[in-house]
């Protein structure tokens, strides 16, 4: 007879329970408080871009754009003529003599044009009449907008043809310069000015440097006008207001706001299963897996991601200030540790586009400056002795050099005069703006030259060279 005393053996599952029930309190405790911990992160960075009213979706990011009518809006006009000017770029682009759309290489201002670089100009702008007054328009219009089509990034639907259309522009500007008709030539750079309005309200860093690009452009095109010769007083006052509503209105800050707002929406995808190779991602499918289910993980870089690019997002920051805030969130997220590899993928580099950003504030600034201190020449006889002189009858007050916050520097020599920021540098190299033709340096100093009346006129290679004979 079995003895009475001998336990009853317990059921499996009573024992695989008792095993269990540590090792997943030990599993999933820390994944609560994972999760916990990462949801609290999470709120307060929403709270922090709440607080400040900005958009932290997509549905929010495209409500925020303005809305334009029809008839206002330039972006319009681009979108009907997007494949013809993609053709005139496939057409052009492999010429071996025609500037900006082919391969041949603009001399410097008050250079002389080579007659067979002047040919292929006027063979492409005569090419191109059509395309040109269908472009026209634009010139009264200071903006557009497109609907953008949102995924995880942004469609860039018109940055070839804003390109291509403002190339053409310029070397209609060029060619009009050459006939000595120099008021239309002035028009041409106002309507650069305008056609890089065209995508400045597409939220991606990519349309912030087709609009940098474009701006330059047009600031290049103004110099090569007035180095040609003098316009009248009038059409200088309305070109410089064009220039400070381009400072006034274009900021870096909305394209911020929305790689930030696309920053989050690519970690969600790749949570929901979304593929990492999309963004350039390499690492091992498990680091994916992983990520998708630990939530507590995704929440905490989320609002890693939202922490590092919130300080780029405040709206009418200093030149200064945004480099030093660019560089900063560049070391930043070079410091990220391992368990940040997708981080690391999807936050876009910043320095180099800010950078760009504030060269193109230089510029703008200095064009603007020059356009004042041409004005003066024309009403009282010769340059201004200092820019102070410019206050407030041709400006309403001086700007400043974007990269040390102090007033543009004033350049009087022999030749004319040169209004310049210090640039990337941050020295003094003496109004060091332009590179001479056939130069393979660079310029030390951001700015604008203004030939004396005397040395202007356009310039032909040949014909300088038959009279010198």
């Amino acid at each position: 007879m079995a003895d009475k005393t001998t336990k009853k053996r317990r059921p499996w599952y009573i024992t695989l329970a008792w095993i269990a029930a540590p090792v997943a309190l030990l599993v999933g405790l820390p994944l609560i408080i994972l999760d916990l911990v990462g949801r609290a992160a999470l709120q307060r960075e929403i709270d922090v871009v709440r607080a400040a009213g900005d958009p932290l979706t997509f549905e929010e990011l495209e409500a925020a754009r303005p809305v334009l009518a029809d008839d206002e809006n330039s972006a319009l006009i681009l979108e009907a003529l997007n494949d013809r000017l993609k053709a005139l770029g496939d057409a052009l682009g492999k010429d071996a003599l025609l500037p900006l759309l082919g391969n041949g290489k603009l001399p410097a201002p008050g250079d002389p044009y080579p007659q067979e670089m002047l040919t292929a100009i006027r063979t492409a702008v005569n090419e191109s009449t059509n395309l040109l007054e269908e472009l026209a328009p634009i010139s009264e219009l200071s903006q557009g907008r497109l609907p953008v089509v949102y995924t995880t990034w942004f469609s860039t639907p018109l940055l070839r043809s804003t390109r291509m259309a403002v190339k053409i522009v310029a070397l209609d500007a060029i060619d009009q310069s050459s006939r000595g008709e120099l008021e239309i030539a002035l028009d041409r750079t106002a309507l650069i000015l305008s056609i890089a309005g065209s995508s400045a309200d597409e939220p991606s860093l990519i349309s912030v440097l087709v609009t940098i690009a474009s701006e330059a452009l047009a600031v290049q095109s103004i110099e090569r006008v007035l180095t040609a010769g003098a316009v009248k007083e009038q059409s200088l006052a309305l070109l410089g207001q064009r220039i400070q509503n381009a400072l006034d209105t274009r900021s870096i800050a909305h394209a911020f706001r929305a790689e930030r707002v696309s920053g989050v929406a690519m970690i969600r995808h790749v949570a929901a299963g979304g593929n990492m190779a999309v963004f350039g991602g390499t690492g091992p499918s498990v680091f994916a897996e992983v990520f998708k289910y630990v939530r507590g993980w995704r929440y905490l870089e989320e609002a890693k991601a939202m922490s590092l690019m919130t300080p780029l997002c405040e709206p009418g920051l200093a030149c200064q200030e945004l480099i030093a805030r660019a560089n900063q969130y560049q070391r930043n997220v070079q410091a990220l540790s391992s368990r940040h590899y997708l981080l690391k993928i999807v936050l876009p580099a910043l320095s180099a586009v800010t950078f760009q950003y504030a060269m193109r504030t230089a510029m703008l600034r200095s064009a603007l400056v020059a356009l004042a201190v041409e004005r003066y020449r024309l009403r009282h006889g010769d340059w201004p002795a200092e820019l102070a002189l410019l206050v407030p009858e041709f400006l309403d007050e001086l700007p400043v050099d974007p990269f040390d916050g102090q007033p543009l520097r004033y350049l009087r020599n022999d030749r004319g005069v040169t209004i310049y920021s210090f640039g990337q540098d941050v020295e003094d190299d003496q109004g060091d703006v332009c590179v001479e033709t056939g130069s393979k340096g660079r310029p030390q100093d951001v700015g604008f030259r203004l030939l004396n009346p005397e040395l202007r006129g356009f310039r032909i290679a040949d014909e300088e060279e038959a009279e010198s004979r």
